[in-house]
């Protein structure tokens, strides 16, 4: 079971090197934080971004990488590349959000150190979050914001991150604020919230699936979830993983702790006067993890707003087609279908941007 997942979408002349921009659709997984659950998604939105590519002239990278602590290869590190921060116990928000932006950045670096022409052709980082992964973008999206003033030291080994503009936000399903009230925050926030549920749950279905040969594990997970083969699989790998089950439990205890009021600036959300990149939002029609009067105070607060032009523009809708909360299991076409308009327009809007800039500079 991978714990990174990679689509690249070339330009229709296959020469990055002639691109006009680049673009990295940076996927932030939910609880559990496996990306393995939306490889599926991935590869349909490289699919849908082939037109895109092409029209524009620009190359797309789908990536992501599983949140800190719930890594199921057998090469973990207990450390991962540029995450100081993650110890060697579960990671509450904080430490997943910094971890976060360690991998993003890592991926910008690649792929900007990829090419000869990385300075005219720089990367452009389009967030997609899911559930708490909502939450982790609308943070990186603000640590993002203060960085953004800082130039870039041509003989920094950093300096390719400094040239990583993050063009928009979409947040699906998201829980970004009281998460405690809504109908699974009241039946499970006590729960989760005791000092040592983590510890003590993961050992004892430690010491249950001991006995469990892994190939019968798989063919209990189907029976009982009646999830697909390629998700079924995923929560088997996330069942073996060595601390996948005490994080997902620790990490849902923080998450109710933390994820409280709006805690974001209007710099941090589109249509503020001083809002700099669109940030869109997906709501579920009938989502347990989310309070339907906080949905509605989001979308009420930061749901329009000037576009381009300053035209007014919605940027939050409620799903219609009743897809539930965990729809990277097997809705994952129909929502990457629904959300490929806003990254055609992140990119064209990111695009236009950058030529009005050419010519205020000529």
């Amino acid at each position: 079971m991978r714990d990174i997942v990679i689509h690249d979408v070339p330009p229709a002349s296959g020469d990055e090197d002639g691109v006009a921009a680049r673009f990295i659709v940076y996927i932030v997984p939910g609880n559990p934080g496996l990306i393995s659950f939306y490889a599926a998604f991935a590869s349909t939105l490289a699919r849908l971004l082939e037109d895109t590519a092409t029209r524009h002239n620009v190359s797309v990278r789908i990536c992501g990488k599983s949140l800190t602590g719930f890594e199921t290869e057998s090469s973990r590190n207990a450390k991962r590349r540029g995450s100081p921060c993650v110890s060697d116990g579960p990671a509450g928000l904080v430490e997943t959000v910094l971890a976060a932006e360690a991998d993003a950045h890592d991926l910008a670096r690649d792929l900007v150190g990829s090419s000869s022409t990385s300075a005219k052709a720089p990367a452009k980082v389009i967030l997609v979050g899911h559930s708490v992964g909502a939450y982790i973008s609308m943070e990186l999206l603000r640590r993002h914001s203060v960085e953004e003033d800082d130039p870039a030291d041509p003989a920094d080994p950093a300096t390719p991150l400094k040239r990583t503009a993050v063009a928009g936000s979409i947040l699906l399903f998201p829980v970004l604020t009281h998460i405690a009230r809504s109908r699974s925050g009241l039946l499970y926030a006590r729960f989760l919230t005791l000092k040592y549920l983590a510890t003590v749950v993961a050992l004892l279905v430690k010491m249950v699936l001991f006995c469990v040969p892994p190939s019968l594990l798989y063919l209990l997970v189907r029976l009982v979830t009646r999830f697909p083969p390629p998700a079924a699989a995923t929560v088997t790998a996330f069942l073996e993983s060595k601390h996948g089950i005490k994080q997902a439990l620790y990490l849902a205890g923080d998450e109710m702790r933390t994820i409280l009021e709006d805690r974001w600036s209007c710099d941090v959300w589109e249509g503020c006067p001083s809002g700099s990149r669109p940030v869109y939002m997906y709501f579920g029609r009938q989502d347990a993890w989310v309070p339907d009067d906080a949905r509605a105070d989001l979308i009420r607060t930061h749901g329009s707003g000037p576009g381009p032009n300053g035209v007014a523009k919605k940027y939050a809708v409620i799903d219609r087609e009743d897809i539930p909360h965990a729809w990277c299991i097997d809705h994952s076409d129909a929502v990457a279908k629904n959300i490929l308009p806003w990254i055609n327009d992140i990119i064209s809007e990111s695009l236009s941007t950058d030529k009005d800039g050419e010519k205020e500079t000529g």
